[in-house]
């Protein structure tokens, strides 16, 4: 009998289904019986059915189709007559949330990724005023009162949402965005010195979110400095902006190949738009934490999730606030000062991983909630 479904509208072929969905239903499977119910976009990876040979659970896969609010609302629809109300439902997204909550499940699991009303007015730059944040916050509100548990990817997030909604702190449990650390470590052991080329990296999916003008004018400032090689590593998803980054190599990589690739790089960057607002509260980027875990630093901006903070204490980065001249300057001066100390950056980046980003012991939190929830 099934005892946990877990729902997700991200494609497993794609960047946060592979890196993030299929390590946590892997682990969790190996101690609960799981269905797992994805969205996918290709029938032909639905037909090669390999996400089942590689865990032992259930997997439900489900047709994407169009894209646009009404095929959005259909995904709920759809999501919400396959709900099995007897199990534990853990729910990756709002919508999720909403379907199974919808389908009269009193076992829901929201696992909140994102503050997506506010998230999609900021990237839109759409009024507060709009029927879209409307609906959305309804959503939202429904997820937090009904849920019976809401996991958040930052204690921002909590903070937030616990004001937001005058509600509990036992309610919430606080999961990072995880990472896998004994596929993601440092394998490459060299000091970065003036004659050498610094390795630079974004990756992942490019979307609205990022800011591509700060990034590049960092890039520039950059290569006024030393040698630099910038490579943007595409996974599946919104590329449409890449165009717009000055990058020496773009390259199209699956989740597979990105531990080796993120360990050849030096510096890793994830640098999104300051005016998106408390959408920043609950950014964790999986790509952070893949990058730490190879003993890499991060330029990222201050007010991105639990992340800008964490990186200036522990010097593994630099966060950046403003984009004025002199301010980019002295950002490339940090960044530069940390990978010329070397191996002991790589070990204190390493150590925040460790510290914050154990998918290990995610899965031991996680588990720990599936149990109190399958005795009530």
């Amino acid at each position: 009998m099934t005892e946990i479904q877990y729902l997700t509208l991200d494609s497993l072929e794609e960047g946060v289904g592979s890196s993030q969905v299929l390590s946590y239903v892997e682990r969790l499977a190996k101690n609960w019986n799981i269905e797992l119910i994805s969205f996918e976009k290709n029938p032909s990876y639905i037909e090669l059915g390999e996400p089942i040979t590689k865990g032992r659970f259930t997997w439900r896969p489900l047709i994407f189709g169009k894209y646009g609010q009404l095929a959005g609302l259909n995904r709920i629809w759809r999501l919400k007559r396959v709900v099995n109300t007897i199990a534990v439902v853990h729910a990756r997204s709002d919508f999720a949330a909403f379907a199974a909550i919808f389908a009269g499940s009193k076992r829901v699991i929201w696992d909140c990724r994102a503050l997506t009303a506010d998230q999609r007015i900021a990237a839109k730059n759409k009024s507060r005023l709009s029927v879209e944040y409307f609906a959305l916050r309804l959503i939202e509100a429904v997820c937090v009162k009904k849920s019976q548990k809401i996991i958040v990817i930052t204690e921002k997030a909590r903070l937030f949402l616990q004001q937001r909604y005058v509600i509990p702190e036992n309610k919430f449990l606080h999961v990072s965005t995880c990472v896998d650390l004994q596929r993601f470590r440092n394998n490459r052991r060299v000091v970065v010195g003036s004659g050498q080329v610094i390795r630079i990296a974004l990756v992942g999916t490019i979307g609205p979110q990022y800011d591509i003008d700060l990034i590049n004018k960092i890039l520039d400032e950059l290569r006024q400095h030393r040698k630099v090689q910038f490579s943007v590593a595409l996974s599946k998803g919104y590329t449409e902006l890449s165009h717009k980054l000055k990058s020496d190599t773009t390259l199209s990589l699956t989740h597979g190949e990105m531990p080796e690739f993120i360990a050849s790089q030096d510096i890793g960057l994830s640098i999104w738009r300051e005016n998106m607002g408390v959408s920043l509260l609950s950014v964790a980027a999986t790509k952070n934490a893949e990058f730490l875990a190879c003993g890499k630093p991060l330029i990222v901006n201050e007010s991105q999730g639990d992340i800008g903070g964490w990186i200036r204490e522990t010097r593994t980065g630099v966060s950046t606030r403003a984009s004025d001249s002199l301010s980019i300057e002295r950002y490339v001066n940090e960044i530069l000062s940390l990978l010329d100390e070397g191996e002991s950056l790589g070990e204190r980046c390493r150590s925040l991983a460790e510290k914050y980003y154990s998918l290990d012991d995610a899965i031991e939190q996680i588990s720990k909630v599936y149990s109190a929830l399958n005795v009530t």
